[in-house]
């Protein structure tokens, strides 16, 4: 079947005649082949009787479009698709976006859709920086309420509120055009069907790059309680925080949660993102130098905490102000210059790796999963024999990285490798290896010496016991039967002298035994 003929845009309008003849019937695969953008190229598109076929419009936007006929029964990601302006009369929508009555609703009044408000971000960034390039955070402000169209926060509020209030707070605190765009685009991969690299090709990796380091510690985050971690879990922070506007944003994205914390109805949940804030975000922010962040964040948690506490404070301190002003780094004299220098290199040595049960390890960096193997317990680094890092399988001398969920595979029976002493960086995964090498040479040499006598002794037509051999250790100066066996299997003493030493009478030998260097 060859895909129906499509009118799109002028502008648009040769690129995709290129193509009409492509050997697909899905939509979206024509889109792609034709180098159109989905966020952009459909305004005002005729799409008129199109049939979307299974295809997944996530991150479209047809505003304008003359959708009439179409079919998007079968289509995905619809929530994440805009039809503001759109002709959509006799659409087939999916059976679970309809009204009651049974008829499609009309795109302008569908539940996941909410109007974006003009951006109030630029005008701001221009007060204090003139020449600033205002365009990619108009982008990124359009981009986030498309993705985050539809969805709402515990409250009620538009999602999109969120990401908004923190570009806010960073744009307070005069932070370079970067950081406001991570802000806005900080829970679209984390929260949305879009992908870290539409991120890239749309701003550029610098970007996207910030954008993941927030998206990793919102992750970090979502694992068990770390409570009693709280020091640990701030060097692990801090040290996928290469970049300090990734901390930045994050510490921003938890201030604003804090503001609006008393919507969330769990008192439990409050109480544990409350105190979770006390120990560790509040911490963080006092150690970059971010003291107004630092006494919001303790103030706002406090309320959470000790709820009753506050309350007799406020009576007794009505006319003073719990929280500065946000202006640590208005006086900075170059932003640029500011956040070249204050690289977060702490910790920079080290790894920080997660238990499935969510407990923190540190570790050298250079670590493997035998290492961290080590550090859970001895038995558990002995009897590793595979392991997965963020669930995937990996050779066991896999360096690990900071946030890395590990998991160790266990056998009964299993042993340390020595093949494992060429990789183990820790002190405690090396010394547990190089005893057991020591103890499987001792014990080889133990039974290959064994062997070796009671084949010598045969030949020379006498018996061996070791109550027998006990009078030839004094004439070896050799401290135990163990030891003389040892000897004989590594070589270091020959069976004929020990026949010798055990049966003087037998003297068949011309040279006198051969005693261990060791004396």
């Amino acid at each position: 079947m060859k895909p129906p003929r499509l009118t799109f845009p002028n502008a648009v309008l040769g690129r995709v005649v290129a193509v009409l003849d492509a050997p697909t019937n899905s939509f979206v695969a024509l889109a792609r082949i034709a180098g159109l953008d989905p966020a952009r190229d459909f305004h005002g598109a005729d799409l008129r009787g199109v049939d979307f076929g299974t295809d997944d419009l996530s991150g479209f936007r047809f505003f304008g479009a003359d959708l009439r006929s179409a079919d998007l029964s079968r289509t995905r990601g619809l929530k994440y698709a805009r039809f503001d302006g759109a002709k959509t009369e006799g659409v087939s929508w999916p059976t679970d976006w309809l009204i009651p009555s049974g008829e499609a609703a009309e795109p302008r009044t569908l539940p996941w859709l909410d109007a974006i408000p003009q951006c109030a971000l630029t005008p701001k960034i221009l007060d204090y920086d003139p020449t600033a390039d205002t365009s990619i955070v108009d982008g990124a402000y359009e981009l986030a309420a498309t993705a985050h169209s539809g969805q709402r926060r515990e409250n009620g509020d538009a999602y999109f509120t969120h990401p908004v209030a923190v570009a806010e707070i960073l744009v307070a605190l005069r932070l370079d055009v970067r950081s406001i765009v991570t802000a806005l685009l900080h829970d679209v991969v984390e929260d949305t069907a879009y992908k870290l690299t539409e991120i890239e090709a749309r701003f550029g990796q610098e970007i996207a790059g910030l954008v993941d380091g927030v998206t990793k510690l919102t992750r970090l985050e979502q694992r068990s309680d770390r409570a009693e971690q709280a020091e640990t879990f701030h060097k692990l922070i801090l040290a996928i925080s290469s970049d300090i506007r990734v901390l930045l944003v994050k510490l921003a994205d938890r201030l604003h949660n804090m503001r609006t914390l008393h919507s969330v109805n769990d008192p439990k949940k409050r109480e544990r993102f409350a105190r979770e804030t006390m120990e560790i975000f509040a911490p963080l922010a006092e150690r970059i130098g971010m003291d107004t962040i630092k006494t919001e964040l303790q103030t706002l948690a406090f309320t959470h905490m000790e709820p009753e506490v506050y309350a007799l404070i406020l009576e007794r301190l009505k006319s003073q102000k719990v929280r500065d002003m946000l202006a640590i780094v208005g006086d900075l004299v170059g932003q640029d210059e500011f956040l070249e220098n204050t690289k977060l290199e702490l910790y920079s040595d080290q790894v920080f790796c997660f238990t499935p049960k969510g407990h923190l390890i540190d570790l050298p960096r250079g670590a493997t999963p035998v290492d961290f193997a080590y550090a859970v317990h001895t038995h558990v680094g002995d009897t590793c024999v595979a392991a997965k890092v963020n669930g995937r399988l990996v050779p066991l001398r896999h360096q690990l990285e900071n946030g890395d969920q590990v998991e160790i595979i266990i056998a009964r029976g299993g042993t340390p490798s020595p093949q494992w002493d060429r990789f183990v960086v820790t002190s405690k995964a090396r010394s547990r290896v190089r005893r057991f090498i020591h103890q499987e040479q001792r014990q080889q040499a133990l039974d290959a010496g064994r062997v070796e006598l009671a084949k010598a002794f045969r030949q020379a037509g006498v018996d061996v016991s070791e109550k027998a051999l006990e009078p030839a250790l004094k004439a070896l100066k050799i401290a135990s039967v163990e030891d003389l066996y040892i000897a004989v299997g590594s070589g270091t003493l020959a069976s004929q002298g020990v026949v010798q030493a055990t049966y003087p009478e037998l003297l068949r030998m011309s040279g006198p035994p051969t005693i261990p260097s060791n004396g």
